[in-house]
């Protein structure tokens, strides 16, 4: 059996959890809650140093780190199967470019990026946890790498701080937030251009039968559901193609039941501009804070 660990209803965890029940495999699923620092933990770190998810823990014991890596893993080895069939790599790669990660816990500085939230980002406190995540995840890694007492683990933590620090100030530029959502409407833009092809043949990126594409593509798709983003990028008359493809590639047995979106139907409303704004300025006094950290860190680093 697999051994799955990952952060709860993740888009990563629920890729590999679908391609897992598409393919009949059984597997644990371990959570990793980010929020909370699971990742920081020692029995994690042993699993995966870098202390990111999500990893793959084979039956032979090796370990898959990556989502990228746990996909390509799959595909060796299950490679005869329908949904590895006839897999585009060209599809894949612009698939792997999608900075999931960015636009969902980037929101929580941009909320007037959308209107209402979906199952499992409706909870209240989402954006506020999703900052907190963001604005201590630095402080939070130097902790670990002060308590660490494996020089291994202690290089590869202070690995994943140098990409942290590197990367952590594009969550707080408004720009660099549009810039993202400008690159999904392009990406869409050529998948809803490949599906209307005259020659395109079956309903499907592969043709007749769902491959692996389409879950990595039908999960982008999910994913701008679930931040309310639809109805400006694939429904509404936008992008029809893609707004069929979707309303299909959710019906799947392994969709419905990793994703839950036809049983878990909660939403939160976004609060007005006003309540944003307020938001925000109780904010900016931790995002001063951030970028402090971020200049400490790299100092810490050098040391």
């Amino acid at each position: 059996m697999y051994n799955l660990y990952a952060h709860p209803n993740s888009y990563s965890s629920w890729v590999v959890q679908i391609l897992l029940k598409e393919l009949e495999v059984e597997y644990y699923l371990h959570n990793v809650d980010l929020f909370v620092g699971d990742q920081f933990k020692m029995e994690f770190l042993a699993v995966n140093s870098l202390g990111t998810v999500p990893v793959l823990v084979t039956e032979d014991g090796n370990k898959e780190i990556g989502i990228v890596n746990v996909r390509n893993y799959l595909m060796e080895k299950y490679g005869d199967k329908q949904i590895f069939r006839d897999a585009s790599e060209t599809y894949l790669s612009k698939l792997d470019e999608v900075p999931i990660g960015f636009i969902t816990y980037g929101l929580a500085f941009n909320q007037e990026s959308t209107k209402r939230l979906r199952y499992p980002f409706h909870e209240p406190d989402f954006m506020e946890q999703s900052r907190k995540y963001i604005l201590e995840r630095g402080s939070r890694l130097q902790d670990a790498i002060n308590r660490c007492t494996d020089p291994v683990i202690t290089e590869a933590l202070i690995q994943t701080t140098e990409n942290h620090y590197s990367n952590a100030e594009q969550y707080l530029d408004q720009d660099k937030y549009s810039s993202a959502l400008s690159a999904v409407s392009s990406l869409l833009d050529y998948f809803e251009s490949d599906l209307g092809k005259d020659t395109k043949l079956g309903i499907w990126l592969g043709g007749i039968h769902p491959n692996v594409a389409d879950i990595f593509l039908g999960m982008v798709l999910h994913r701008l559901w679930q931040l309310g983003m639809e109805n400006s990028l694939f429904k509404e008359g936008v992008r029809p193609h893609l707004t069929l493809y979707y309303d299909r590639i959710r019906e799947r047995a392994s969709f419905k039941t990793i994703t839950k979106w036809n049983t878990e139907t909660s939403e939160n409303v976004i609060k007005s501009e006003e309540d944003v704004f307020a938001e925000n300025a109780k904010w900016s006094l931790g995002i001063m804070a951030a970028l402090g950290g971020l200049y400490l860190g790299k100092k810490f680093l050098k040391k």
